[in-house]
């Protein structure tokens, strides 16, 4: 089994999976979830490498070999922050791959699971750069966040006053800019009995979004009946799927190509 490439962009460990010399391959970052590390998603990685795409795993902040402290995990006001810096971090690493590992791709893709893909929706958000999106147990209204049980921390570093908070997600919060996703294609996929990301989130977020598409196609909600947080293969099948329609697919997609 071929072990990915590493390389560090602005600090930032890179796992690749891919051809290098085939510069202008479609690329898609593969983002984990709370808890895990890049190497978690090694094994969706290599399929997507399988299917002709160029793939870049990478650890999340305080996660990973980034590791700092656990207890930052668990606190959900500093969870919104940690879904901003993997934002920031795309960006970064978009700006600098040309340079620094001589990736040029010509169209960028996204695939995220939990926590994954609440930073896959917010990256596509702020950064117009990423063509194609796929959000597996994951929601783009982070208000779900703060309304789950155990929600704050009697931690010095979480407080309980989020007035705060408020302020950041009227600026972090996808579902406060759906038009920002028009035309897009973005697939979620959605567990209906998840304890974790709760189903009627992700349908929020979804109902704001749908109304930004002209092109129906691109834009797809799906839930599966007796699933809870997991990805199980009939998810990972159709995002799979999605990925290579819109990144690979000459006849479907348009032209994603990144000037």
């Amino acid at each position: 089994m071929r072990t990915p490439d590493e390389f560090c962009v602005a600090g930032i460990e890179c796992f690749f999976f891919g051809e290098r010399d085939d510069r202008t391959r479609p690329l898609v970052f593969a983002l984990h979830g709370v808890g895990g590390n890049a190497t978690g998603m090694f094994g969706y990685c290599r399929q997507l490498r399988e299917d002709g795409l160029n793939v870049i795993a990478l650890d999340h902040r305080n996660h990973g070999r980034r590791y700092v402290d656990a207890r930052h995990n668990s606190c959900k006001p500093e969870l919104l922050a940690l879904l901003a810096g993997v934002a920031r971090d795309i960006g970064l690493l978009l700006d600098f791959l040309p340079i620094r590992a001589q990736l040029e791709p010509n169209a960028v893709g996204m695939l995220g699971t939990s926590m994954g893909g609440c930073a896959t929706l917010l990256t596509m958000m702020l950064e117009p750069r990423i063509a194609v999106g796929v959000a597996m147990v994951a929601s783009g209204e982070f208000e779900f966040l703060f309304q789950k049980p155990g929600a704050t921390s009697t931690q010095p570093e979480c407080p309980a006053d989020l007035s705060a908070v408020r302020k950041i997600l009227a600026r972090y919060d996808p579902i406060r800019a759906p038009a920002t996703f028009a035309d897009r294609p973005l697939l979620l996929l959605n567990g209906e009995e998840d304890p974790t990301v709760p189903v009627d989130s992700a349908r929020r977020f979804a109902e704001a979004a749908a109304p930004h598409y002209t092109m129906p196609e691109r834009f797809r909600f799906k839930t599966f009946p007796g699933v809870g947080h997991e990805i199980t293969d009939t998810i990972w099948t159709d995002a799979r799927a999605w990925l290579k329609r819109w990144l690979l697919d000459t006849t479907a997609a348009p032209s994603w190509r990144l000037e």
